[in-house]
């Protein structure tokens, strides 16, 4: 936390416009965040984005009131959502749930056409990029969260979290599936790969993968010659209780 992932993102977006020709038209870039850190993004794009380039934000708190809301993202350089809205996006409810007595394939076909038919435009879009900010709020592959941002389109996708795993690794599998990270499978093979202390290869096999998709940060690290952070001394104090 504070080691500037927020400001890294915006200058890995803005360094597009950089790049000639500017007048390109580019897709939008979908960044997913709690409530409380949208002012925050909101305040640190409009201070630190080039003012002359700067992507214009959507930032709303209901659905557009348009009868083209696609079109409406796409006039837009950066859009921030809640991950709320996204879940409000995708298809659930009652009328969503798959009829028991078709085959598989069937069950397949159904949904697919009742996803089209009933997603909400945040799922309709193919976005340039898609961040997701506090991404640990995906690591119940159970929850609404992460169902609705897997389903999510987009060329690129990020994913920005201090805390990436609390209780276990297999908190790295809805990581690994949001991202698509090769030959992660399902859950049973992600396990067999990488969890559990009786192969002693789960380590290795882990690292190697995160080497390839996690940039990490720690208060150790240091930008031109100095620490990007610095924290006070810890203080120690005894308290006696009567």
């Amino acid at each position: 936390m504070g080691l500037g992932k927020t400001l890294q993102m915006l200058a890995n977006i803005m360094d597009e416009y950089s790049i000639p020709p500017i007048s390109k038209k580019k897709k939008p870039n979908l960044i997913v965040t709690p409530p409380h850190l949208r002012t925050q993004w909101f305040n640190e794009i409009a201070r630190h984005c080039n003012t002359k380039n700067k992507p214009a934000v959507l930032f709303y708190d209901a659905k557009p009131t348009t009868n083209d809301p696609v079109a409406m993202l796409a006039s837009y350089d950066i859009i921030l959502a809640t991950y709320e809205q996204v879940v409000g996006s995708y298809p659930t409810g009652p009328n969503a749930k798959i009829p028991t007595e078709l085959s598989e394939d069937q069950k397949e076909v159904w949904w697919s056409r009742y996803f089209e038919s009933h997603r909400w435009c945040l799922h309709q879009f193919h976005f340039h990029r898609i961040v997701l900010d506090e991404a640990h709020m995906i690591k119940s592959v159970h929850s609404q969260r992460y169902i609705a941002c897997r389903a999510l389109r987009g060329t690129h996708r990020w994913l920005m979290t201090g805390s990436p795993t609390v209780d276990s690794i297999e908190e790295f599998y809805p990581y690994f599936k949001f991202l698509g990270v090769p030959f992660t499978g399902d859950r049973k093979v992600f396990r067999k790969n990488y969890c559990g202390p009786e192969d002693p290869l789960h380590p290795q096999r882990l690292n190697r993968v995160l080497q390839v998709y996690l940039f990490r940060r720690t208060h150790e690290d240091q930008l031109f010659g100095a620490p990007i952070q610095k924290l006070p001394l810890a203080k120690e104090r005894e308290f006696l209780s009567s």
